[in-house]
């Protein structure tokens, strides 16, 4: 099909309105496009972005060959022709129709790798020819990347158009991928052409050939599912969708009803489960409330021994080791000779009150220091003019200054005393089962 464009997209001063050439533009596409659809090779669809007619072989696309590690495209007997989609603007849909028409070594590639070959379009309308060995990518959303991903090319579906990643910002380009090639140290191993959303495969295209004469073809296919912020994207139109059940979900399919139908267990036994779960076999628990445990998480419980508190076992700093399950200490204590603090008592002292001299009721005492208590006995002058007294006498000596030692008076019962640190009383129980 040997083709010329007549109304380019190339809008001058002395030509067109634009929006003049857009309409004529497009209405050209769209005829070219009714033609290419009424050929026996082949439905072509959708008329953008994309090849639109070129050599076929057994209806598959037969327009590339390699020669060592370059790829040649062939447009000499027949014509290779695409369509450059550049998004849509006020008048409508902005798409250029491109036309290789000779044999050229379009494409030399690196070794041992796989190449996206591209044909790309200038402002002035000639066409370039490039590769990259980062997979393009076909989405609404723009696809992250970083400094790394410098020539990652985006074609976005949502305004069809192309972009490549310069690795700072994202750049707009009017380029088609045609094909991928893959090669090893010296030779193209394989070439593979570019299959587009609105184009059967060849391998469909024949199925469809077997179908019946009437039937009808469904090209609305989904080529992807898309769930919150996540797109899956479909790897052909053959791909499968799967959805698979984990944790608490699950799933069931019924092939007659065409239905999935997602169900999760009784939560009120996943979430007894996980209260008793929560508590493991040599747990405690404690509380002011007197409902066992038993009732509150099940597994078999036991309540603890009154009147203990929990200490880690482990060594403690002190130097005492305490093992675990070992039971010690005591409510109350009375006090051993030994655990009792040295101390001393006050010594007793004594104070001697003696008569000296007694004479017609008269007495003189002392009660510190040494004295003498001395009297002869007879008669003599008191020289206070009473004569003729009869003195009885005695002698006693004390000495004040030496130490007297004595035992003081017994005090204390021997009741053992309270050993309990300050508490509150609850209820605890241990979990054996």
């Amino acid at each position: 099909m040997n083709y010329a464009e007549t109304y380019p997209l190339n809008v001058t001063p002395q030509g067109d309105s634009t929006r003049s050439a857009v309409e004529k533009n497009r209405k050209e596409i769209l005829s070219l496009v009714a033609a290419l659809n009424a050929q026996p090779s082949g439905a072509v669809g959708g008329s953008r972005q994309r090849v639109l007619s070129a050599a076929m072989l057994s209806g598959a696309w037969n327009f590339l060959s390699s020669d060592g590690l370059a790829v040649i495209i062939n447009g000499s007997v027949t014509p290779v022709i695409m369509s450059f989609a550049d998004g849509c603007g006020e008048n409508g849909n902005i798409d250029y129709i491109g036309v290789v028409r000779d044999k050229l070594s379009a494409w030399q590639l690196p070794a041992n790798n796989t190449s996206y070959l591209y044909i790309e379009r200038s402002d002035a309308g000639a066409l370039t020819y490039g590769s990259t060995t980062i997979a393009p990518v076909e989405q609404d959303s723009t696809p992250s990347a970083g400094t790394n991903d410098a020539g990652l090319c985006w074609f976005s579906t949502l305004e069809s158009k192309m972009y490549v990643w310069t690795g700072s910002a994202w750049q707009h380009k009017v380029r088609l991928f045609v094909g991928t090639a893959k090669t090893d140290g010296s030779t193209v191993k394989s070439i593979s052409y570019k299959e587009y959303p609105q184009q059967l495969a060849p391998s469909l295209q024949q199925k469809l050939k077997e179908i019946e004469s009437g039937a009808t073809k469904n090209e609305n296919c989904i080529s992807a599912i898309k769930i919150g912020d996540v797109t899956v994207t479909a790897n052909g139109h053959q791909d499968t969708f799967t959805i698979t059940a984990e944790g608490l979900i699950a799933l069931s399919a019924d092939v007659k009803s065409r239905t999935i139908k997602l169900s999760t267990p009784d939560l009120s036994k996943v979430y007894a489960q996980a209260k008793l779960d929560a508590h493991p076999v040599g747990s405690i628990y404690e509380s002011t409330d007197s409902t066992s445990p038993a009732t509150l998480f099940g597994g078999t419980w036991e309540a603890m021994d009154a009147g203990r508190v929990l200490v880690a076992q482990g060594k403690a700093s002190t130097g005492t080791t305490f093992t675990a399950g070992a039971t010690g200490g005591e409510e109350k204590h009375t006090l051993t000779t030994s655990e009792m603090p040295a101390h001393a008592h006050t010594r007793g002292t004594m104070n001697i009150v003696g008569t000296v001299c007694s004479a017609y009721g008269e007495t003189k005492t002392s009660n510190s220091g040494a004295f003498t208590w001395s009297n002869t006995g007879g008669i003599q002058d008191g020289g206070d003019g009473h004569d003729g007294e009869l003195i009885h006498t005695s002698t006693i000596s004390f000495d004040a200054s030496k130490n007297w030692t004595g035992q003081t008076s017994t005090v204390g019962d021997g009741v053992s005393h309270n050993n309990l640190q300050p508490y509150e009383v609850v209820y605890r129980w241990k979990r054996t089962a």
